[in-house]
């Protein structure tokens, strides 16, 4: 079963994540760790406000229709950023497109495994 809704949710939560995150790619260290952690409490805190709200949104409420996805997808990745790597190692000289590469071949595997979930019966709660 196919939920185009809860992966929509999750692409766009992915994404808003994202858009805060690659600023902070050109900052020093120090720097990231803290304005990192703002970023990611503020985060949490307006995700854990939307999925009160929409209890159907919560993670926990939600079981894989195929639970071998996650485990192929990630090795699917891996390999492909291995592969990358091998084939061309001067992209890593670009931290911004580092992050950005790495973030959303992380992303793309996360929202399509979230479209493959339903919701757990009452029973499983």
């Amino acid at each position: 079963m196919v939920d185009l809704k809860y992966g929509a949710y999750t692409l766009v939560s992915w994404l808003i994540l994202m858009a805060l995150m690659v600023p902070l790619v050109r900052l020093s260290f120090g720097q990231i760790i803290l304005y990192g952690a703002l970023i990611l409490v503020i985060y949490m805190l307006v995700i854990t406000l939307i999925e009160r709200h929409y209890p159907t949104l919560k993670q926990r409420n939600r079981v894989s229709t195929l639970p071998w996805l996650r485990g192929g997808l990630t090795v699917v990745w891996l390999v492909g950023y291995l592969a990358v790597i091998i084939v061309n190692d001067r992209w890593l000289n670009s931290p911004v497109l580092n992050f950005v590469t790495i973030y959303g071949s992380i992303m793309v595997t996360n929202v399509i495994v979230a479209c493959f979930t339903k919701l757990k019966s009452n029973d499983e709660h």
